[in-house]
């Protein structure tokens, strides 16, 4: 397979358009994650953004980027703030599979290009649900449910871990139709419908900028216009969206930014009555090593599989690629963030260190879904050839 990543003039464009805010995002992430806040500042800078559009069509009024386009994107946003760049993928990800997915409702494309394009919405995406589980596929099958009444949906349910409903306009919510046109669904809820509850629970060890609250509704009406999607297999449908390999992209511009960040620590720190920096040290340059192969492996399996999705129809291949780049930069930046305690010490745990809030972003990725332990399982049966559908269910 010969791939060819050589930037187009549009491509370095974007880069620079990417690059441009993280630097931006990088000035408050700290504050955003001390204080345990949604980032409005960085989100209102996105909305004023082109990169908002990225997955519309041209033809839509959107940029028409494909999955490396969001690739490149994402990994510069991921170096300034990785919340802020999960949030902003969640957005980009969400409109890319109703754009690509044959399951969208036809004339609906077109109005949510409008919202996006002309109204400058952001839209969070709701997947999981209260013990849905990343080592079990299964358990993502959305039990929300959309009851079909007279004029549209009664919506009931809970969304666990929803990125940025306080900084967005709607969120995309899957869910299971009671007398609707097909077993699944995919709707776009105004965040300020009435009778939404948003519970604030998110106040935990990394990623705090993303505020994943829970979604709940009981009896919500939306009307039949929100209805986006429908889906006769949604895990099938929902797993063969390119644009989920994104979220791979973000957390390799983490895996790049906790490497700078520990290299330029060690190359000034200079130990007690010696001239050279603590860098000389053998045991530093071996670590320093391997996170360098961290890096370079996470985005060579990233940009690959983005790359195979952009030229190939969805299907075993193409999941197998985004599963790779996952285990990659999960485990990648799970064993950088551990070689950079070791070797930063405790220069690395202050508060006052952009080197600690990465150290803490990092224990995400290996349990971002799909988690590592579930690409691991799934990659071992693609391997084999094994029918992944024949697989026994691990629990009873």
């Amino acid at each position: 397979m010969r791939i060819d990543l050589e930037l187009t003039e549009k491509q370095r464009e974007l880069v620079k358009m990417a690059e441009d805010l993280a630097q931006v995002f990088s000035v408050n992430a700290s504050e955003y994650d001390r204080e345990n806040q949604v980032p409005i500042g960085n989100f209102r800078l996105f909305r004023q953004s082109p990169l908002l559009t990225l997955s519309i069509p041209e033809r839509l009024g959107g940029l028409g980027g494909a999955l490396v386009d969001w690739t490149l994107v994402a990994e510069a946003f991921g170096r300034g703030c990785t919340a802020t760049a999960l949030a902003c993928h969640m957005h980009v990800a969400g409109i890319g599979l109703l754009m690509d997915s044959p399951n969208t409702v036809p004339d609906r494309r077109k109005w949510i290009a409008d919202v996006v394009v002309n109204q400058q919405r952001i839209i969070s995406v709701g997947i999981s649900e209260p013990n849905t589980l990343g080592m079990i596929s299964s358990t993502f099958t959305p039990e929300f449910s959309a009851r079909r009444v007279e004029g549209g949906y009664l919506l009931s349910g809970e969304k666990s871990f929803v990125t940025n409903i306080e900084g967005s306009d709607m969120v995309f919510i899957y869910t299971k139709l009671v007398n609707g046109p097909a077993p699944f669904g995919g709707i776009l809820l105004p965040t300020d419908n009435e009778g939404i509850q948003v519970e604030r629970w998110w106040d935990t060890m990394g990623m705090r900028a993303t505020q994943s609250q829970k979604l709940i509704c009981e009896d919500v009406f939306v009307s039949e216009d929100y209805l986006v999607q429908t889906s006769e297999q949604f895990l099938a449908d929902f797993f063969a969206s390119k644009w989920l390999g994104g979220a791979n992209a973000v957390y390799l511009g983490l895996l790049s930014a906790l490497y700078d960040a520990a290299r330029e620590l060690l190359c000034h720190k200079v130990p007690k009555g010696y001239s050279q920096p603590v860098a000389f040290h053998p045991d530093i340059r071996r670590r320093v090593a391997e996170m360098s192969m961290e890096v370079d492996t996470a985005r060579l399996f990233t940009y690959r599989a983005a790359w195979y999705c952009d030229h190939n129809d969805s299907g075993p291949e193409a999941i197998e690629h985004l599963l790779k780049a996952k285990y990659a930069v999960g485990e990648g930046v799970r064993r950088t963030a551990n070689h950079v305690v070791n070797a930063c010490g405790m220069r690395g745990m202050f508060k006052s260190e952009p080197l600690e809030r990465m150290i803490r972003d990092a224990w995400t990725a290996p349990v971002f879904p799909l988690s590592s332990d579930g690409c691991a399982s799934m990659l071992g049966l693609l391997a084999m050839e094994l029918n992944p559908e024949e697989a026994v269910d691990p629990l009873a």
